[in-house]
């Protein structure tokens, strides 16, 4: 008995399995051309971006990471992007630079 319950349940499997299989197999082409026509329709539109950013910055030899944190900023004019990022983490350290004995 147990093993034609076993049967029973297999054959409805691969029965559900075998109705379905023409629907598995076709591709939804049409979805994908219709996502990628949204999202060209709405980059008409789009002209700033900023996001927050984790920066991890590995030194192998001395097994040393340093992270830094911040934002960046994306934004078209015309035909070109312009870019700008701001680390806040660690804080920037003043740094003076001497050039023919004058801090530059």
């Amino acid at each position: 008995m147990y093993l034609d319950v076993r049967r029973v349940i297999w054959s409805l499997i691969a029965g559900v399995v075998l109705a379905r299989w023409p629907m598995l197999r076709t591709p939804r082409r049409g979805i994908l051309e219709k996502v990628l026509t949204q999202i060209d329709a709405a980059a008409k539109d789009f002209h700033t971006l900023q996001a927050a950013f984790v920066w991890d910055q590995f030194t192998k030899v001395v097994q040393d990471t340093d992270t830094s944190k911040g934002s960046v900023y994306f934004q078209r004019e015309g035909g070109g992007i312009k870019m700008s990022a701001d680390i806040t983490d660690p804080p920037p350290r003043p740094s003076f630079r001497r050039w023919r004995g004058q801090d530059v």
